[in-house]
């Protein structure tokens, strides 16, 4: 009994050592989240390494059913296909050719079509003639906000009342920068109201908005963007 439990263990542990290594991998140049204002296409930029002294016929597979329907996005090893709904490794598309101990540059792009909101990707990436072991998988988040990489207004000396608000508020600054325009977010990142502006203190008409949680996109006469929280109570 102890020889045959010796034995399966031998044929186990053998198994285990001689299964095969994965022997491509990816380098990324960013992280797997990205975040923009969404007014320009989002990109995930890596590089795929063939670790093998042989060449790889790669295929990609993809799951959108977490994009956005206003979000438009495409993926690029050899070539670029439009991530669309449907079979995603259909059998007409080319195998991408990765040569012996060579490289290919690879990304995933979003276009958010100005059009606010969280897409994510799922991907596979996989050997056509090894598909269960040699495949790599991952997912890249695209978060296209409007407060993303905005600085905060009351960085710059602008101040805002009331807190909360009613019928409307005002912003105030202290007269070394001017505004031209402001747009008005809901919490979801929806667009709601543009106002014209001017100088450095202006009031905006909040009337008709229920009670809740708000953005003020500050457009400045130098081109600058700034970002303050405003709230609503009724």
């Amino acid at each position: 009994m102890k020889s045959r439990l010796l034995l399966s263990a031998l044929v186990l542990f053998t198994a285990a050592t001689l299964a095969p290594a994965q022997t491509f991998h990816i380098e990324w140049k960013n992280p797997e989240t990205i975040t923009g204002d969404g007014t320009k296409t989002l990109k995930r930029e890596g590089t795929v390494i063939n670790d093998a002294a042989t060449e790889k016929r790669l295929r990609i597979k993809y799951d959108i059913s977490n994009v956005s329907l206003d979000h438009f996005g495409q993926i690029c090893l050899t070539q670029c296909f439009a991530m669309l709904p449907g079979d995603e490794d259909y059998p007409g598309r080319e195998d991408q050719i990765l040569p012996a101990s060579g490289t290919a540059a690879l990304y995933v792009d979003m276009d958010p079509g100005g059009n606010l909101g969280t897409s994510s990707v799922a991907v596979d990436l996989y050997d056509k003639s090894n598909p269960t072991t040699e495949r790599v998988s991952f997912t890249v988040t695209f978060i296209f906000d409007p407060t993303a990489s905005v600085a905060d207004a009351a960085e710059f000396g602008f101040r805002v009342g009331p807190v909360p608000s009613t019928d409307q508020v005002t912003v105030r600054g202290d007269g070394t920068m001017m505004m031209k325009g402001a747009n008005l977010y809901a919490a979801d990142g929806t667009l709601l109201r543009t106002y014209g502006a001017s100088g450095s203190t202006q009031s905006f008409n909040l009337a008709g908005l229920p009670s809740g949680s708000y953005h003020l996109m500050l457009t400045m006469q130098n081109g600058s963007v700034l970002h303050t929280p405003i709230s609503v109570l009724r």
